[in-house]
């Protein structure tokens, strides 16, 4: 039920002016986390995939600085819950990167980006959707 919550909320700050449908969003995801860490703790992976969206929607709120400290939590938090190969470890570490260049730390953006593609190759496919976004990301930062 959280995880359909969590999608509900996604796809409905997707629609119209983000201006006025993020900041609902925003609210709604708030509740939802509050939820998910009494029912199912702090360290569930359902209450952290909700804090990677309220990651995400900072960064496209432009709260980069908010962003980029919170993929930083969860990239230590779930390398440490679920082993620094895991898939959503790679993914929060691409979202890390996508908020680093968001907030013009090309540089940063672009070593990261380097070492996900390296470490990645031994656990995804090549064609798995987090490599395809951490390659198109390290053109950009690299442009």
């Amino acid at each position: 039920m959280l995880a359909a919550r969590r999608s509900l909320i996604w796809f409905s700050s997707l629609t119209g002016d983000p201006a006025d449908g993020l900041p609902d969003s925003e609210r709604q995801l708030r509740l939802l986390l509050a939820d998910a860490e009494r029912v199912l703790g702090a360290q569930d992976a359902h209450t952290l995939a909700i804090r990677s969206t309220q990651a995400a929607f900072a960064a496209r709120a432009g709260r980069t600085d908010e962003a980029i400290a919170e993929f930083t939590r969860l990239v230590a938090e779930r390398s440490r819950l679920l082993g620094e190969e895991h898939p959503h470890v790679m993914h929060s570490r691409v979202q890390r990167a996508q908020a680093l260049l968001a907030a013009n730390h090309e540089a940063e953006a672009a070593a990261e980006l380097s070492r996900i593609l390296h470490d990645a190759h031994t656990v995804l496919e090549p064609t798995h959707r987090h490599v395809a976004l951490a390659r198109t990301l390290l053109a950009r930062a690299r442009s």
